[in-house]
């Protein structure tokens, strides 16, 4: 079967993968490991169904109930939300606030935090348990003023690093300000853009090509192009480097190709890159 999956608070690429439905849900979790670029590990990652945590990692992805090209959201086991007793009475929240958007997730998915905090945090956990930004990052920008900016103050105002200190927090009000007014007035903004895949076939062979309206040229991975058996077309004169976000090797071109969309038959050319995670990318060629 095909999974899609997706890393909670990312807006990066949509990674497909191919995988045997006897598997476990363990066996997945190497899977997305070995094939992402999400940074986590196979035991430090939680991954969900229609907004279910898959528990019992050694059920099989059809215990599961899961279906070809369902969706998977993965997210990092919470370990950097800590939680520290302040003077031996209830338990604190420690905010972050480079990423309030990942501290909102993180809480919205994880009830028995919630609860360890309720008592210290009762107006945190309302905001979270409505779904409340706006009430959320107000609650943030009360806490990190006192924090970030007043306790400076007692310490030597002409100290250079005490001024970088007052001069940070400040940018960090400015930009939880920024951020605030885009909750209130563009929310649009934070939206979980998915990007656009379709099922398609190269020479006859199925592929998944992902759409990008930005891209110069239509491109192909050398793995896919041997399995769609037209790496014998290639034009090795067409050589070079592809830039974008980084760049790859091309290995040359393959001037005429048959790709056919829903029983519809098109000409392309292709770009076939050396190291390319994506099978196909349908550019504006």
């Amino acid at each position: 079967m095909h999974l899609s999956i997706t890393k909670l608070g990312d807006d990066g690429d949509l990674l497909t993968i191919e995988i045997a439905s006897d598997l476990t849900i363990k066996d997945l979790k190497g899977v997305i490991e070995s094939e992402s670029d999400f940074g986590m590990k196979a035991d430090e990652m939680n991954l969900y169904y229609d907004g279910k945590l898959l528990t019992n990692e050694n059920r099989t992805l059809d215990q599961a109930n899961l279906k070809d090209y369902d969706l998977i959201t993965c997210q990092r086991i919470l370990s950097n939300v800590p939680l520290n007793a302040e003077g031996g009475t209830g338990m604190r929240l420690s905010l972050n606030p480079q990423n309030p958007q990942q501290l909102f997730n993180e809480l919205r998915s994880n009830p028995a935090v919630l609860e360890r905090i309720r008592r210290s945090d009762p107006q945190l956990v309302n905001a979270v348990e409505q779904n409340d930004m706006n009430a959320f990052m107000q609650y943030i920008v009360s806490r990190l003023a006192p924090q970030q900016i007043h306790r400076p103050t007692e310490l030597d105002l002409l100290d250079p690093m005490i001024q970088r200190r007052i001069e940070e927090a400040i940018n960090m009000g400015n930009v939880l300000d920024n951020m605030e007014h885009a909750y209130e007035h563009a929310p649009e903004f934070f939206g979980h853009v998915l990007m656009l895949y379709i099922n398609c076939k190269i020479n006859g062979h199925p592929v998944k090509a992902f759409v990008d309206s930005g891209a110069q040229m239509t491109i192909m991975s050398k793995i896919c192009a041997e399995r769609c058996g037209i790496m014998r077309l290639i034009d090795i004169r067409f050589n070079g480097i592809a830039k974008g976000v980084g760049t790859q090797k091309i290995l040359g071109r393959i001037h005429l190709a048959q790709l056919e969309v829903e029983k519809q038959f098109f000409a392309t050319s292709l770009a076939v890159l050396e190291d390319q995670s994506i099978d196909m990318l349908i550019g504006l060629d």
